[in-house]
């Protein structure tokens, strides 16, 4: 077989590459890995069964990253880490579980095709195929001291996409070979096609048989702490991705807005937050009071009735936010261009005070030339600069 074995580092996405986890998050890391791998060689000591394997990997999973998410069994497979945190979200990593001493059936950086292998392809075959999971992000088989890492993409493009594999996959969940046992499936279906493709599959494997977790030089322990990361495995954001926002700076977003994020059938939903009807504090609130008290819905056309003060209030409210971040990244440029001169701090409130300040910044300063505002706006605008701004606020 030509390994296609990647390094930790060689799987992860550019972006992730750059990020630098907090050491302390890294050293409880190493420690809770270190605490799965000695309870794993307990087990292995009194060879207890694959059962009792389990219980250390989970609580490792559940104590590093995926305290948030449903672990547990699904059908026949060892372990499902749920994309939410309970059995009705989708299935994101399939896990696949042997004991140390079952050499036989696992698998090894020169020969994948092996009775694990075999195993976890079924099961991605029953959740791909007969469940609809387009959701699945990884496929792990582990001992506890050896893990190996597959891209569900990989198995997407290799497997699900073989029409012949699908064909004989199916005639064998519908009982149409001459035996239903899974023997057959493995030995028959999965290993020819395992062997057609096993030098296009690529894989990261790491044994933990070869040296303590402590052992590692730090650089690959961030890599390794990195790989088994939810923004690996499950493709979540992270910190410093310059598409995402500061966890902290959202959360205080969304509650000056007046919405709150809530989990529904395991996925995330923006929703309106629930405030006693006297509670006008929100920016929400207090823009659909005044859409309603003045009567200017009347005025808004091609908008449906059904929640039509939500969804124009929501939509000038998230005009307005995104104006301020605007000016807030503009202010920041300004100073940034003129030796962090405090002339260019204008983002405060006695410089804008309310919408209608926000109003003449917009339309008498950032929409025209110096040389055309009103000579009411010169001096105080005489520091913003001409953006040719023609949107209303």
């Amino acid at each position: 077989m030509k390994t296609n074995l990647l390094e930790p580092h060689k799987a992860l996405s550019p972006a992730y590459k750059k990020f630098n986890p907090q050491s302390l998050d890294i050293q409880q890391f190493a420690e809770n890995l270190q605490d799965c791998i000695t309870a794993i060689n307990l087990v292995d000591t009194k060879n207890e069964s694959e059962e009792h394997l389990k219980s250390p990997i989970k609580k490792f999973l559940n104590s590093t990253f995926y305290k948030d998410n449903e672990i547990n069994t699904k059908d026949r497979i060892d372990l499902a880490v749920y994309l939410g945190n309970d059995a009705n979200s989708d299935v994101g990593i399939i896990i696949e579980a042997k004991k140390p001493s079952n050499k036989s059936e696992f698998p090894s950086v020169t020969n994948l095709n092996r009775k694990a292998f075999q195993e976890i392809l079924l099961y991605y075959l029953r959740e791909r195929v007969d469940n609809k999971n387009n959701n699945i992000k990884h496929l792990i088989i582990t001992n506890g001291f050896e893990w190996f890492f597959f891209k569900a993409s990989d198995f997407y493009n290799l497997f699900y996409k073989e029409q012949s594999l699908l064909k004989e996959y199916g005639q064998f969940r519908d009982g149409l070979k001459d035996t239903s046992k899974n023997e057959l499936f493995y030995n028959e279906i999965a290993t020819k096609y395992i062997e057609k493709v096993e030098d296009e599959l690529t894989f990261v494997h790491l044994d933990f048989r070869k040296k303590q977790v402590s052992d590692f030089k730090e650089k690959d322990l961030v890599n390794i702490y990195k790989l088994f990361s939810e923004v690996h495995l499950l493709g979540k954001g992270f910190g410093n991705d310059s598409n995402q926002l500061n966890k902290a700076f959202y959360n205080e977003l969304l509650h000056i807005i007046g919405l709150e994020e809530t989990k529904e059938n395991g996925k995330k939903v923006i929703k309106r937050k629930v405030y006693k009807t006297d509670d006008y504090g929100p920016l929400l609130e207090n823009t659909i009071f005044t859409l309603e008290d003045k009567d200017y819905l009347n005025k808004v056309k091609n908008v449906p009735a059904e929640n039509k003060a939500f969804n124009v209030g929501l939509e000038l409210c998230l005009t307005w936010v995104n104006r301020i971040l605007f000016l807030k990244l503009l202010e920041s440029q300004l100073r940034s261009y003129n030796g962090n001169s405090k002339e260019f701090k204008f983002l405060n409130y006695e410089f804008i005070n309310g919408f209608d300040s926000l109003n003449e910044l917009f339309f008498s300063a950032l929409a025209k030339p110096l040389k055309e505002r009103h000579a009411r706006y010169a001096d105080k605008f005489k520091h913003i600069p001409y953006l040719n701004s023609k949107k209303s606020t």
